[in-house]
């Protein structure tokens, strides 16, 4: 972050690359850009909409998960796919289903009469942040069900009996004993789905990008442009598990809502996470000209599996590859590493080492967008652009402080395996390239051709989904773990 305020202050170009103090002039500029006017109120849109939906629906899905009732462990499972499903592929998938033609949500609406007329959700200035905001609420809110759900495994029973005893029904038991207990999570929430939505900006630069009149266009977007075209870079620095909850003492269980309403409650949440995976894979399997059929089929006529075949093209191959290399070194060296550095902070007794654990959570909670410039630059200078360590380097920095080593190593493979912005910006031939940006230049190239396009996002997402079903009791024990602690 201080290299971003020292490049904030200087410039470079390709006549004198060594860096030349300007002092101002590049914050003013900045701001008398006009784009700033149109992306400062954007990214406030975005951020507070994705923050306040997100965490009342991450809330809300962990007040229904953290019932006793059958089949808990498969349905978290389901409620955490979004979370895993790499950005890119999760704004493919809902462009499609935004198609106001092909598009699965107007074909569902209009067949059961919530609008009379499809709706270009994406291309109409009115509706197109609404549009992004529930794409990314939808990728995002199972993080914060984790940790509310943590959070919520924690709360002392015996107070929630005791205000049972004095009469209160679950409204005031929830305002005055459980979200009073679970406070300081609350505020750690939404300053991590803060941090993430800085860092969504491979959802919107997959989706519709500025959108209409620029509507769409936010922070993120804004740094990724500026990255890929060339300008002075002083101005690029500115916008252009636990078990069941012990019993108290009381000895009074508050009353619970009827099983069987609870029960259908979790049956439409699963519904409305599976059903754009169903799309995507239903798509995946269409003849070629199937996908554009009007209106939308939820599932082929005639299953085929010519779009895997053609997907999986040399191109595809490569950047499967380069995944698979960044991923699992990325994977050995951070456990390694955080393995070390975790044991050295917990037995060592000096008197910095708080203020240390502190600067090490401190470098976290900067949004990737705002760093992106000085680490470019380093990169640039190591010459590690467009080589397997550039990305290594950053993946390995990220998620040092995380718990659990099971946990890290899950936690580190998603994040790795779906990272956009670093891999866009650290490399520059194809030859390089990872399966997020390689996805990303299908879309232009491939744009039309969705049976390929599903195809390949389903095998961009299978390797990580199928390993975390194996380790997601691991993943979520060892997550749930650190989030109550302290």
């Amino acid at each position: 972050m201080l290299g971003t305020v020292y490049e904030s202050f200087h410039e470079t170009s390709f006549l004198n690359p060594d860096p030349k103090f300007v002092g101002f002039p590049p914050h003013q500029r900045v701001l008398a850009d006009r784009t700033v006017h149109t992306v400062l109120p954007n990214s406030i849109v975005a951020t507070l909409g994705v923050v306040l939906l997100q965490n009342i629906l991450g809330f809300l899905t962990a007040l229904l998960l953290n019932q006793q009732l059958p089949m808990q462990g498969v349905l978290r499972a389901i409620v955490l796919l979004p979370f895993i499903l790499p950005g890119v592929v999760a704004a493919i998938l809902w462009r499609f289903m935004y198609d106001p033609q092909l598009g699965l949500v107007n074909s569902l609406l209009l067949q059961v009469g919530l609008i009379d007329h499809s709706i270009a959700w994406l291309a109409d200035s009115r509706m197109a942040m609404a549009s992004v905001i529930v794409a990314a609420v939808w990728k995002g809110f199972p993080f914060s069900m984790l940790i509310y759900l943590a959070a919520l495994q924690n709360v002392d029973q015996s107070q929630i009996e005791a205000a049972t005893l004095d009469g209160a029904g679950p409204v005031r038991r929830l305002f005055d004993v459980t979200l009073p207990a679970i406070r300081d999570v609350v505020v750690v929430n939404i300053v991590l789905t803060l941090i993430l939505t800085l860092n969504y900006g491979d959802i919107i630069w997959a989706l519709p990008k500025r959108g209409p009149q620029s509507v769409t266009h936010y922070y993120p977007t804004e740094i990724l442009e500026t990255r890929l075209r060339p300008r002075p870079l002083g101005v690029a620095l500115g916008p252009r598990g636990g078990g069941p909850p012990p019993r108290g003492a009381c000895g009074m269980k508050p009353p619970r809502p009827p099983r069987l309403i609870l029960m259908l409650l979790q049956l439409l949440l699963a519904a409305a996470v599976l059903l754009p995976f169903f799309w995507m894979f239903s798509v995946s399997l269409k003849p070629a000209t199937e996908p554009f059929a009007i209106p939308a089929r939820l599932w082929p006529s005639s299953p085929t599996i010519d779009n895997y075949v053609t997907a999986f093209r040399p191109e595809f191959r490569t950047y499967f590859f380069n995944s698979l290399v960044v991923s699992l070194s990325t994977v050995i060296i951070t456990v390694t590493l955080g393995l070390l550095a975790a044991y050295s902070f917990t037995r060592a007794q000096l008197a910095a080492m708080s203020a240390l654990v502190g600067l090490v959570v401190l470098a976290q909670m900067f949004p990737h967008s705002a760093i992106i410039i000085p680490i470019y630059k380093m990169m640039r200078s190591a010459g590690l652009l467009n080589t397997y360590w550039s990305r290594i380097f950053w993946d390995i920095v990220v998620p040092l402080s995380r718990p659990g080593l099971i946990a890290t190593s899950v936690y580190v493979l998603i994040v790795t395996w779906q990272e956009f912005l670093f891999a866009l910006s650290f490399t520059s031939t194809k030859d390089m390239r990872t399966l997020p940006v390689g996805l990303n230049d299908f879309i232009g190239q491939y744009g039309i051709r969705y049976g390929e396009l599903m195809a390949s996002s389903v095998m961009v997402s299978l390797p990580v989904m199928a390993i975390f079903f194996f380790l997601q009791r691991y993943f979520v024990a060892g997550i749930t773990a650190g989030a109550v602690k302290g």
